[in-house]
Order: C-alpha cells, then structure tokens, then sequence
C-alpha cells in the first residue's frame, strides 16, 4: 500500500487575550465535587469575574488556583467555564461535609448503590448510616453526594506483611470481621491462637489474614433485601443538563480536529512501500477508517471536513497545534494517543467547549476522567466485568467459581465479580442470591477445583489471569473434568491472544467464552460491504485498526448530526440508535459521577460454537 500523502499543518502561536471587564459580585458555589479523595467547588465563571475576586470569595492564593486547573496557565480565566476550587480546611459549609474529623469517611455515591450495599461495604448498620445522615430517612441515596460512614475499628496495615492489624471495638465479632475483610472464621481464628481459649475482647490486637487460605469461600447474598432497598431508594442523578433539540442544516459543516502520532516526514522518506516508521502503520489505519465513514456520511448529505494532525507523540508538537486559532472552531476532537498528550488536549477541550475522544487506551485514564468533556470510547477491565456478568445472570441454574493464583490483581478482578454480580441480579425477581465461589489453585491445585465444582448444576469457572503457562495448564485439565461435570469457562480479554497454545477442542468441550474487542461478524453484511470498500481505496483488507476508526468515526458524526456538537447530556439517547452498533464496537456510554467523562460500557463476549466458528453471545 502506498503510505505517502500531503497534510499541511497550520501552527500559530496562541495569544493570550486580555479583555477588561467590570468586576462582578462572587458567590460562593454549593456544587462540589470528589476527585482522588479531596474535595473541590465547581465554580461556574461568570462575565467580569477576575482571577482576584475568585481567589478572595474562597480564600485561596492564585497559586493554588492554577494547581487546579493546569489550563489556566495557557488561557487564562474565561467565562462560561467551569473552574475547580480546592476545599480549603474545613471551609465547605454544606450537609455533605460539615464534620470532616478523623472518625468517618467520606464516600461520594455511584449508580446503583444502596444502604444495603454501602453497609456490607463498610460492615455498619444502614441504622447507623441514617442516624449520621438524617436526611436518608426522608429520601433515598443520590447519586453523587458525600454520605458519611463510621470507620469501624481501626487498624494498620504493611504492605509487607501477609496480615492487617485490628483492634477490636465494641459490638465487634469473629463473624462481622470476617465479613469485613472477606476471610473466614477459622482464618483468623488459625492467625490468632489465643482466640480458642479465650475468645474475642475489646481492645484486642488481631492479625487479619489479607486474603483466605482456604480451598475456597462460598457466599450466598440474600438479594431479596437488596431489591427491597433499591426500589424506593430513588436515586437521582443531579446532571440537570438537559438535552436540547438539534436539526442539522445540510449548509453546516462540521469539523474534526484528528492527532494521531503520524510521524509524516519520516514515513515518506522510508524506502519500502509496506513498513511503517516506529510501528505507526496502525495509526494510518486507524485514519482510513475515519475517512470511510466521513464518506459514508456524505453520501448521506453531512458536511464533514477532517482536520489532520501529527502530534509525532510530543509535548511540544501537541502543544503548537493547540495554540492554532482554528482548533477552538471545532466541533469535536479526536485523540491524541499517549496520555500525556491526551492530558493537554481534553484541558484545551473543556476549556473551549469542545468535547474530546480517547480513541485507543490510555495508561492513566483516571486522570482525564474527571473532566466532563471526555469521552473514552475504548472499555476497560470495569466493561469486561459488568458484561460478562450481566450475560451470566440471564441463565440461573448455575455456580460461579473465581480459580485464581492468589495475585493482588486476580483479587481486584474478584472483588469487582462479587459486586457486578449482585447488581445485575437486581433486576430478576426469581433470584434470591448468587453463590460465588473461589479457588486458590496454586495453593490447592485441581482437587480444590473438584471439591468445589458442583455435579447438578452448570458450574460457570471464570479465569482472572493473564499468564500464558497458567492459561494452557488449566485449560487441559479443566477439560478432562468435564467428564463429570457440566463446565463453562469464562476468560478476560488477555486469553485474546492466547488461544493459539490451547487445543480447539477443550475450549469447545469447556464452552469457552471470552471478553473481546476485536470480534467482527464476517458474515453480516455491512462488514462485507466495508470491506470492500477499503480494498477499492486501500487495495489491503481492513485491520482491527481500521474497524475502529470506522466505528468511532460513524458514531459521533451521526451524534453530532442528530444533537448538535453539545451533546453530553444527550448520549443516553444515542444507545437506542442503530449506530450505536459498529462493525467491530459497540457504544454504550456511561457517567460513573456526575460532572465528570463519560466511559465505554461495552464489550462483546464471544464463544466457540460446535463448529469451532466464533459466536457473539451478548
């Protein structure tokens, strides 16, 4: 394929214009937000409003102000904006925070929590959650607000040791620690010999095993309470925005600002046709499939104009193309790849107006969620889970079993099965709990599996790791088992890539079923249509590169053509449209808090049917 193409860019330096205004009266904002653990106002700038007046109305220098705000620096304060303001102290009078001392904590409300949830969280009484925050006897949780929780006991803990440390309190049991740190009885009962005669007393120092020693847990969650409590918990969500009507004006013409780390000038002036400079060539693709769709929205009368840009995976690069005048006329941007640069451009987007697309996945995600511009259109491990788990509740007759290697990762992934788990059974009124099992197979090896597979039902065994020598193991003698027992083996993302080393017929025989990114139903026929297509224009088959620009690209433009470039508080409506459904992705956008990015809630999960051919099952 030839590679060699002209793209002119246009790098001017950003000036900083200074308008003087009337100064304008300050009020102090009663909207806030938690980000890492700390606490800031979400102050909306008005017209006249200075840096000085800010600063003095919520006492803090100027300094602390462009802490918080990096953008600032290169922009300066414009209003209409949304500014983060550090909580200085205790200065953040409201009924969210009013006590801040050492004896509670503060936790900020997700979707679909609820006082059942929150008190097996933090293993205290929903009583006890109501007498600290009365108003939950009037009204149920809200999404996003600050609850304060008792911190129950106290303790310390060594990253080096293999136990925490707990002192006792009143009311305190065996039962309700093991509860707490997810262990067994007899796990601290083993760690604490006193325990056996002279049983457990306030005061008392305990050695919390961090993770169980036993073949396995089984935990039933009574879910009847659960569904009881989440049905007039009326759970809110405080982003009033509304979405507003938009008509597309075929004279409109819509502009996308792409940075992608090109690397132009060196791919030029490489010698050979088919190698890319510093494996860029996916990036290129990426771009072809961006232009198939912007053609295929033409062809539908959208006005659309690209606007290429070589970020070359640089600070300085990316920072140039920023102060360009015509980036803050555009209607949506996407990329850049690498965090770093990501970082810069959705502070430039958010201070413009604009929102911004992480097409591929970002190291540091976190870090960029917290602006409300931000759109991640590639899911991660939370996707994986919540699917896998909401496609496992459909079929009831069945036991989970987590078999893992005891890592600190494995343990993650299990804790975030446990709670999907439970919440996607809320819904279904025939299912009073879900019992989760979990095996530690490097301590205990296949029998642990065994004495844990059950022989009447179907035992659905899910595989956290990503080791390639620990994924062809238990896959061959998983496979021997279901001799006796009816098995389906459900992996993450990573055995992706692994499957060449196991045998096509224990994953048939063990229903293999995995998370993946990549699948594309070869025999629809839109996929045969598009790829037709991009071997006119190409002349090479698409790759899964190219797959997802399309599908990125073809989803936003027609989100754009349907509500305008102000589109955050109408993205839910975009789950029921037919774009929504990509070749290769699928989008399903969701805002875990208020005020802040949205996140790709999808992923397929895939199965090896009877004749070994891949199928979609979710």
């Amino acid at each position: 394929m030839n590679k060699t193409f002209s793209i002119v860019l246009i790098l001017l330096l950003l000036m900083n214009n200074i308008t003087v205004a009337s100064q304008v009266l300050v009020e102090k904002s009663d909207k806030s937000i938690v980000i890492f653990g700390k606490t800031y106002y979400l102050h909306d700038v008005k017209k006249g409003q200075t840096l000085y007046s800010i600063c003095k109305v919520y006492n803090i220098d100027e300094a602390t102000l462009y802490e918080a705000n990096n953008n600032l620096i290169n922009t300066g304060l414009k209003y209409g904006t949304t500014i983060k303001i550090p909580v200085i102290g205790n200065s953040f009078i409201t009924k969210k925070t009013e006590n801040t001392d050492d004896n509670y904590i503060h936790h900020t409300v997700k979707p679909q929590e609820t006082l059942y949830t929150l008190s097996n969280m933090y293993s205290v009484d929903i009583e006890e959650i109501k007498n600290l925050n009365t108003e939950l006897r009037r009204r149920g949780l809200r999404i996003g607000e600050v609850i304060k929780l008792p911190k129950v006991g106290s303790e310390t803990d060594d990253e080096n040791l293999n136990y925490t440390e707990h002192v006792v309190l009143p009311s305190e049991t065996l039962f309700s620690l093991a509860q707490r740190y997810g262990v067994t009885m007899s796990d601290i009962e083993i760690n604490n010999p006193s325990l056996a005669k002279d049983g457990i007393e306030v005061g008392q120092i305990l050695k919390i095993p961090k993770h169980s020693s036993h073949d396995y847990d089984k935990m039933v969650v009574e879910n009847q309470k659960v569904r009881e409590e989440y049905s007039y918990s009326n759970i809110t969500n405080p982003y009033t925005k509304r979405c507003k009507s938009f008509s597309y004006n075929p004279q409109q013409t819509f502009k996308i600002a792409v940075m992608l780390p090109l690397f132009i000038n060196e791919n030029i002036e490489c010698k050979s046709e088919d190698a890319y400079f510093k494996n860029t060539g996916k990036f290129y693709e990426f771009y072809y499939g961006l232009m198939l769709a912007a053609k295929q929205m033409k062809a539908q009368g959208v006005s659309i104009e690209f606007y290429l840009k070589d970020t070359r995976a640089d600070i300085k690069t990316t920072k140039s193309i920023l102060s360009s005048p015509k980036m803050q006329d555009m209607d949506l941007i996407i990329g850049p790849i690498h965090s770093h640069n990501f970082k810069l451009a959705s502070d430039f987007a958010l201070d413009n107006g604009i929102n911004i697309v992480a097409p591929f996945k970002l190291k540091n995600h976190d870090k960029v969620l917290s602006n409300p511009a931000v759109f991640l259109a590639y899911p991660g491990l939370d996707a994986a889970v919540a699917n896998i788990s909401s496609h496992l509740t459909k079929s009831h007759n069945q036991s989970v079993l987590m078999l893992h290697n005891g890592t600190n990762k494995e343990f993650e992934i299990i804790n975030l099965f446990k709670k999907n788990l439970l919440l996607a059974a809320l819904p279904y009124e025939n299912i009073d709990g879900v019992v989760f099992k979990n095996v530690n197979y490097k301590a205990h090896g296949i029998s642990g599996v065994t004495n844990a597979l059950s022989a009447g039902l179907y035992n659905v065994i899910i595989v956290p790791s990503k080791n390639e020598v620990f994924i062809t193991d238990i896959a061959t003698r998983l496979n021997y088992l279901t001799k006796q027992y009816k098995i389906i083996v459900y992996a993450m993302r990573a055995w992706e890539e692994k499957l060449r080393n196991i045998e096509i017929d224990y994953l048939k025989n063990l229903g293999f079923h995995y998370s993946s990114i990549s699948y594309v139903n070869n025999r629809a026929q839109k996929v045969k249509d598009f790829k037709t297509k991009y071997k006119i224009y190409f002349n090479d088959l698409p790759t899964h590169y190219a797959y997802l620009g399309y599908d990125i690209a073809y989803y936003f433009l027609n989100v754009l053509k349907d509500f305008g470039s102000d589109f955050q508080a109408c993205i839910y409506e975009t789950s029921f449209k037919e774009y929504s459904k990509g070749l290769q992705f699928d989008f399903n956008f969701k805002q875990e808090i208020p005020y802040q990015g949205f996140e790709n809630d999808w992923i397929s999960i895939v199965k090896i049917g009877k004749d070994f051919e891949l199928i979609r099952v979710n």
